[in-house]
């Protein structure tokens, strides 16, 4: 939600998080305790010592670059001798580079790379093992045709002149903006097939638009539901 000003410029307004709402989508997800991250400073936040299994998507043709942490309990001596990453054995369209991940004390994030080449109809699943005991996952939604939907997108550059003393503007389309959009899109399975259209200029210089949209608007606080 926004406020114009008489000047043509903008003033935003802030958005009210609903404790209601991060909690609804918490319970999306799988969750385990981790007892050993819990303390007296943290023991009212859950979240905190919670492990969310996460989700993702990933068409085909995509390379995923995410970043694994690893943390250890201080409280145990014990390490692994070893951590790796695998899909089950009737995943054939996703694949996991590396396969095994160092076993460091400190908590810098490593690398990792998921390249899909192909569609699957089923949730996939890329395992996180610590010698040989599950320790955490990836849940990997399913991108086959009807998963995904088809749009269409037109970008537009728009003149406007809110203020007659100083002239007419012309909006940009940034370079590589619709490109990041349309793939940016594709994590939530979203396609553009015909390609993003593009109209060279809007004229909405007009007395009319002028006068109804350089008033103030009046707006309440926004609310995510």
């Amino acid at each position: 939600m926004s406020n114009r000003i008489q000047d043509g410029n903008y003033q935003y307004s802030e958005f009210e998080t609903l404790e209601s709402s991060i909690i609804r989508q918490r319970n999306c997800y799988e969750r385990k305790t981790i007892l050993w991250l819990k303390n007296e400073e943290n023991k009212a936040k859950s979240y905190e010592y919670t492990y969310f299994t996460p989700i993702m998507t990933i068409m085909n043709g995509v390379v995923a670059n995410l970043n694994a942490v690893i943390k250890f309990n201080p409280g145990k001596k014990d390490r692994p001798k070893m951590i790796k990453l695998e899909f089950g054995k009737d995943c054939k369209d996703l694949s996991v580079s590396p396969s095994t991940l160092p076993i460091k004390e400190d908590e810098i994030p490593i690398p990792i790379t998921i390249t899909c080449s192909g569609e699957f109809d089923k949730e996939q699943v890329l395992l996180v093992k610590a010698d040989e005991k599950e320790c955490g996952k990836i849940r990997i939604l399913p991108n086959g045709k009807q998963h995904q939907k088809e749009i269409k997108v037109v970008t537009i550059k728009v003149r406007t002149r809110l203020n007659k003393n100083r002239g007419s503007k012309l909006g940009n389309i940034s370079t590589g903006g619709p490109d990041l959009f349309v793939n940016t899109l594709k994590q939530a399975l979203i396609t553009v097939p015909e390609g993003v259209e593009s109209i060279e200029e809007l004229d909405c210089t007009d007395d009319e638009f002028t006068n109804a949209y350089k008033k103030p608007i009046q707006t309440k606080k926004a609310k995510y539901a």
